[in-house]
Parts: structure tokens; C-alpha cells; sequence
């Protein structure tokens, strides 16, 4: 089915989002899915809430919104916040934390893509405990991400400060 996607970036120019926005223009080639201007909203919910809530309100044929940034805080409350008989558009964006979680399990969102930073984050201080040992270089298998919807979360686990699931 046809449908009209808008993007939602932190920057242009943060490679990762650039790479993510990229690769989801590349899965949209050639299918009836009209990918719109991205919105860039800098990370910060109160940017992303603004900037999608005026284009849901001046666009509202939408069908769907892949946020490959962060601010999901401000994009979940614009879904949250539709106005009753406006068909809610399917929400796909990244990283399980608290709210995002919160948000696939109410029906709110449906696809969350985790990369799993904590793990990352891990990967990280082991590299660099084995540098500063002088130990050899260890090679890890990649980190794959993982891709929740509703009926797959993991279980709960309590959300450090930040708001990332804990392992």
C-alpha cells in the first residue's frame, strides 16, 4: 500500500543518523512508500515534539515516522496527544528505554530497533582494560541489533538514570 513516511533525524550531520536514514532510503527504493524531507530535531524531545506535531498538522496523509534520533520522548507524546478519529501513524525508532518500552506495550509505537549501548559501552571499557594491561587486541563478534515489537520484549528489568534498560 502507498503511504507517506517522514523521517526524523537528530543532525544531518551525526554520521550515524546520516548512515541510518541512508539505509532506510535504500530499503524504501523502489516500494510505494514516498519518503518526506526529514525533520531534524537535534535529540531534544521538545524539538522533536514541535517539529512532528506540526507536520502531522500540516500533513495528514503521514502514515508512518522512523525517527533514527533521539527525542522519542516528544515524539511519543505528539502520538499521544492525536486528536481523536486521526488514524495514528506507524512509529518505528530507536533504542529501549523506559518510555520507548512504555509506548510499544501501551500500542502507542510499533517497532523499536535496539542497538544495545549498554553493551556497546561494555565492549568499549574491555578494549581499553586490555590496553592499559598491553594485552593483544581481541576480536568481537559485531553487536546486532535487536528489533522489538509488542509481542516480543524482553522482560522488565529496572531503567538505570538515564533511562536505558539494565541487562
Amino acid at each position: 500500500a502507498a503511504g507517506r513516511v517522514l523521517p526524523v533525524v537528530g543532525a544531518m550531520a551525526a554520521r550515524d543518523h546520516a548512515q541510518r536514514l541512508a539505509g532506510f532510503r535504500a530499503v524504501l527504493d523502489g516500494s510505494p512508500l514516498t519518503l518526506l524531507p526529514e525533520i531534524e530535531g537535534r535529540d531534544r524531545h521538545e524539538i522533536v515534539e514541535r517539529r512532528v506535531g506540526d507536520a502531522l498538522a500540516a500533513d495528514p496523509g503521514i502514515t508512518a515516522i522512523y525517527n533514527a534520533g533521539a527525542g522519542n520522548s516528544g515524539l511519543i507524546r505528539v502520538i499521544e496527544a492525536l486528536p481523536p478519529g486521526r488514524a495514528r501513524p506507524v512509529v518505528v525508532l530507536h533504542e529501549l528505554v523506559a518510555h520507548s518500552r512504555r509506548a510499544l506495550e501501551t500500542g502507542l509505537i510499533d517497532v523499536v530497533i535496539d542497538q544495545r549501548p549498554q553493551e556497546e559501552v561494555g565492549r568499549v571499557l574491555a578494549r581499553l582494560r586490555q590496553i592499559a594491561d598491553r594485552k593483544g587486541a581481541v576480536n568481537s563478534d559485531p553487536i546486532v541489533p535487536a528489533i522489538y515489537v509488542r509481542d516480543n520484549l524482553p522482560p522488565p528489568t529496572t531503567a538505570s538514570s538515564e533511562g536505558h534498560i539494565a541487562p
